[in-house]
């Protein structure tokens, strides 16, 4: 990888932190006075260089291990919502609704819980502890396990899906998405 110029590297470090080529684009070349569609261009022929897409990984990567981002910590986070059971977090019957005790649920079971408020009132009051979304999650992780594919994502018509209840080896899902998703990653929070 060839050394970048100053404009490079403040490009890449402001798509790191934004997301967006144009804005970083805009920040970085002092291109505030240029067209949106002028903007655009320039900043899609940035990104095209091979050297900022080199660097652009790089600092991905770096942000990642920073965070201790990885797939693997990604789909355990969307497996336990997918997996949730209300009757952890719940119980009723002909009496009611009870809640059950933050202490009496185990960390994976928090980690569901994306709300909880308490309304106090003279006659009562309410307690609401909303889960994060099960539907999302098990969508999501069907998607990454290739079992949902948007026919409107796949331009190749002719294209055979092979689905198995079986689960791939290590060994198989190595071959199979090797290189999958390196151009399309999307860039890791900064935060």
């Amino acid at each position: 990888m060839q050394r970048l110029t100053p404009k490079q590297e403040a490009f890449c470090q402001r798509y790191i932190e934004t997301g967006n080529a144009s804005e970083a684009y805009r920040l970085s070349y002092n291109a505030a006075r240029m067209k949106p569609e002028t903007v655009n261009r320039k900043a899609f022929d940035v990104l095209a260089n091979g050297n900022i897409a080199a660097r652009l990984d790089e600092l991905r990567a770096h942000h990642m291990r920073r965070h201790e981002v990885t797939v693997d910590r990604i789909v355990s986070e969307l497996a336990k919502i997918a997996f949730a059971n209300a009757q952890d977090f719940f119980a009723w019957g002909p009496s009611g609704v009870t809640v059950k005790a933050s202490d009496d649920l185990t960390e994976d079971q928090r980690a569901v819980v994306c709300e909880v408020s308490q309304t106090v009132t003279a006659e009562g009051g309410t307690i609401r502890v909303k889960l994060s979304d099960k539907q999302a999650a098990l969508e999501k992780l069907g998607k990454h396990l290739g079992m949902f594919v948007d026919r409107s994502e796949s331009k190749n018509t002719n294209v055979n899906y092979n689905i198995s209840a079986e689960p791939l080896t290590e060994d198989e899902w190595e071959r199979q998405y090797a290189g999958v998703g390196s151009a399309a990653r999307a860039p890791a929070s900064t935060h």
